[in-house]
């Protein structure tokens, strides 16, 4: 992805094409990646903010990003190209421009780019999606009206790339998302209002463009339409973010005056002054390992710390075994064996994460004695993993215990603390 949005993103800066695509190509290189380095050894240092960095170059630290896996950056070192680009065609003689130009370019703005502009643009995109994660956990219904009354705007920039991990991350771990839901509404906003162009359009060749755009819109791709027209005219795109306001106008006003809440009893927060008092109808789930509990925030991935991929807390393994938290079937087994979903006999959805991004470890030292769909007995042993030979690889073991469906309970009250044995009382689902 980063190498083909280098390459048609170039013109769009004024560099040349080629230009672009070896940026994104050198952004890519494997020996680069922040996963590679840190899997490498130890980090040499960390800077305030910025993070830790394992190299460094011509004295420089090198803080590494997974480019891989990212769009931004790249955006931002192309433009910058363009810059370095405009400065050198300025002072390069004409003659000697074709080579000594673009050699000037890739020459300045790829340690440039890797050095400042890929830490600092990949530190914004993830402070945005760190927002728009606590905003979900406070509010999925107000975090839905943010994405879905800011998508375009956040498109425009190139910014919407710092929500799509979050969503993507929402999918591979528990098989669903629905913060980025609030971003289909702009789609068909922005189609609408390319059709309504189309059908006014006088010239037939730019008809059949805007029609061409129309159908990507459909599909959700509605950048063709966002800078191909909207954007140049400005009143459609005006139009196109009011559409989505009407929208929740509409929509307040008829659940405002047509619902009327059903009447419900009320919990007392006070079970060892964490959550509502645990009665017959609550269900308890005991944890799955033994190990130290971590309150969730303090989980190093924001993922999970933001309480975007459900409610709960975090167990840093001190055995390495998994035990069934309660009676219920398996409902996910990731083929990679670090984590898996359950749901209990009584429809609590609960996510087991072994260590953070140990998805890359592709199965080594991880055992499964369960397989998808079969039911368990609270208690009985579902996984084993090797404790000592995660950490030496440099994996964080702390395991997100996570009840997925938390919309379904009053709320999700942590009952364990310090230290726990697998069958200790860890989570609450108050009804």
């Amino acid at each position: 992805m980063p190498v083909v949005l280098g390459y048609s993103s170039a013109k769009k800066f004024k560099v040349h094409p080629i230009i672009g695509m070896l940026i994104g190509a050198t952004m890519c290189y494997p020996a680069i990646q922040k996963a590679t380095l840190a899997a490498a050894g130890a980090a040499l240092g960390t800077l305030p903010v910025i993070g830790d960095y394992y190299t460094t170059f011509i004295g420089v630290p090198f803080v590494a990003g997974d480019y891989t896996s990212s769009v931004v950056p790249v955006l931002f070192v192309v433009a910058f190209a363009g810059l370095i680009q405009k400065i050198a065609k300025k002072y390069i003689p004409e003659l000697i421009q074709n080579f000594f130009v673009p050699f000037a370019v890739l020459i300045v703005s790829i340690p440039v780019g890797l050095l400042v502009i890929g830490p600092v643009v990949s530190m914004a995109t993830g402070a945005l999606s760190a927002v728009f994660a606590a905003v979900y956990n406070f509010s999925p219904v107000l975090s839905g009206a943010l994405v879905g009354g800011l998508w375009q705007v956040l498109v425009m920039f190139g910014l919407h790339w710092a929500i799509i991990p979050i969503s993507m991350m929402n999918m591979s771990s528990i098989g669903y998302d629905t913060l980025i839901a609030g971003s289909f509404g702009c789609s068909f906003s922005v189609t609408a209002a390319m059709i309504a162009m189309a059908l006014r359009m006088k010239d037939k060749n730019r008809r059949a463009l805007a029609l061409s755009a129309s159908a990507s819109g459909f599909c959700g791709v509605t950048e063709p339409s966002i800078y191909g027209f909207l954007i140049p005219e400005k009143m459609p795109y005006i139009f196109t973010l009011i559409g989505i306001g009407a929208a929740a106008v509409a929509t307040f006003i008829l659940v405002f005056f047509f619902w009327r809440e059903k009447e419900e009893k009320e919990s007392d927060p006070s079970v060892n002054g964490t959550a509502g008092n645990v009665n017959d109808q609550d269900e308890m789930i005991v944890s799955p390992i033994e190990g130290k509990v971590i309150p969730l925030e303090e989980v190093k991935d924001e993922a999970f710390s933001g309480g975007a991929l459900g409610k709960g807390t975090a167990v840093d393994p001190s055995a390495g075994e998994v035990y069934a938290p309660f009676d219920g079937t398996v409902t996910t087994l990731f083929p990679t064996l670090h984590a898996l979903g359950l749901e209990s006999d009584h429809g609590c959805e609960l996510l087991i994460h072994i260590g953070l991004d140990t998805v890359r470890l592709d199965g080594r030292y991880f055992k499964a004695y369960i397989k998808q769909g079969d039911h368990v007995k609270k208690g009985q042993k579902l996984l084993s993993f090797d404790v000592e030979a995660i950490k030496k690889e440099g994996y964080v073991l702390q395991t997100p215990v996570l009840v997925v469906n938390p919309d379904m309970y009053a709320d999700v009250a942590v009952m364990g603390s310090g230290k726990v044995s697998a069958g200790d009382n860890l989570l609450a689902a108050l009804k």
